[in-house]
C-alpha cells in the first residue's frame, strides 16, 4: 500500500476554494475615537444651562463623521440581489446607524501660580474633549488562528482607512462643511 503525501493548504489554495453558497455573517464593532472641540455658548449665561450634546458645532462634527464613513466604507450588501457571496465586503458601514457620543469632558479653568483663574479659550468659548464611537460590521471569520489574524487585519485596515480620512477632512477644512 502506497500513501500519497498530504499537502498542507497554502494561501493560494484558500483562494481556489469554491465560492461560498451562503452569505457571510457580520459582527458589529464599535470603534472609539476622540477629538478636541472648541464650542461657543449660545446661552446668555454661558454653559451652565446648555447641554453640549445639542451644540451645533458638535452636531456638524458627528454628521461629518457619518458622511466620511459612508464614503470610505461600503454599504451593507444586498443579499436579495447579490448571489456571488465571494464579492461581499470584509467590512461595511450601515448609514442608518450614526456615530454615537460617549462623553464630553469640559476643559477646566486652570489656576496660575499666583492663584488667579485663567481661561484656556476666549470668553464665551469652551474647550472640550469629545469621546465618540462609530459602528462598523466586520465579516466573521473562522475561529482558528488564521481566522483570528484575518479579523485583526480587517479591523486594523478599517480603522486606518477611516482615521486617515477623518484626519484629512479636519486638516483640509472640509470636516464641518
Amino acid at each position: 500500500v502506497t500513501l500519497a503525501p498530504v499537502q498542507e493548504s497554502t494561501p493560494a489554495d484558500v483562494q481556489n476554494e469554491p465560492a461560498p453558497t451562503s452569505p457571510p455573517t457580520y459582527s458589529r464593532v464599535d470603534i472609539k475615537f476622540s477629538f478636541g472641540l472648541i464650542v461657543r455658548s449660545s446661552a446668555v449665561d454661558g454653559f451652565e444651562t446648555e447641554n453640549l450634546r445639542d451644540n451645533e458645532t458638535l452636531r456638524k462634527c458627528m454628521e461629518g463623521t457619518s458622511k466620511i464613513l459612508h464614503v470610505q466604507l461600503p454599504s451593507p450588501p444586498d443579499v436579495s440581489v447579490e448571489m456571488d457571496f465571494s464579492n461581499f465586503p470584509e467590512a461595511y458601514y450601515d448609514p442608518t446607524l450614526e456615530p454615537n457620543i460617549i462623553s464630553i469632558e469640559e476643559d477646566q479653568r486652570k489656576v496660575s501660580s499666583d492663584g488667579k483663574k485663567t481661561t484656556t479659550t476666549a470668553k464665551g468659548n469652551k474647550r472640550t474633549l469629545v469621546k465618540a464611537s462609530f459602528p462598523v460590521f466586520l465579516r466573521e471569520e473562522k475561529k482558528n488562528e488564521e481566522g483570528k489574524k484575518r479579523s485583526a487585519r480587517m479591523l486594523k485596515e478599517t480603522k486606518t482607512t477611516v482615521f486617515k480620512a477623518l484626519r484629512a477632512a479636519v486638516s483640509g477644512g472640509s470636516f464641518l462643511r
